[in-house]
């Protein structure tokens, strides 16, 4: 594993982390969303000034707003991954981002991230969306307790989603 720190994301790092989101999302999804779909798909994931300035609006609200758990994965003072979770209701969280640069996949970064979500919502019932078809995050999410629903919940650029859930621990 890639010896990493995670540490709360804070307003300052948002470049950085449209710059995780951006390689991320460029990378190991064109056999996932369909074809018709996929240079919609790229664009809306492009690294252009449109979509960093979005990326930024958004993700300053999130990263100091109480309800957001928003941490990021560092090594050597680079940001290599992140994740955001949303506290939903009294015991429910919602995770809803997991993103590691492509460089570093497959050395326990995501891992890493994934169990300290799981950390910081000790206690809590967790629900996430996943593409019906990413089987390498399907299998890291069962791994830790996570089922999948019979629901489909609409679709990520043409790719079907489900709904998987972790009832509370303990």
């Amino acid at each position: 594993m890639t010896k990493v720190t995670i540490r709360k994301a804070i307003v300052d790092d948002v470049d950085a982390l449209f710059s995780v989101s951006s390689l991320a999302h460029n990378s190991g999804y064109d056999s996932i969303i369909p074809s018709r779909s996929f240079a919609r798909f790229k664009r809306r994931y492009a690294p252009t000034l449109k979509n960093r300035m979005a990326y930024k609006k958004v993700a300053s609200i999130r990263i100091v707003h109480p309800s957001w758990a928003f941490y990021i994965a560092e090594k050597d003072g680079h940001i290599v991954g992140y994740h955001c979770s949303k506290q939903i209701s009294e015991d429910t969280a919602l995770l809803r981002g997991l993103f590691v640069e492509p460089g570093y996949q497959g050395q326990g970064v995501g891992k890493k991230l994934f169990i300290h979500m799981l950390t910081h919502f000790d206690g809590f019932r967790l629900e996430l969306k996943v593409l019906k078809y990413n089987a390498r995050a399907i299998a890291l999410y069962e791994q830790y307790g996570f089922v999948k629903t019979k629901r489909l919940v609409g679709r990520f650029f043409g790719a079907p989603q489900i709904i998987m859930v972790r009832q509370k621990q303990g």
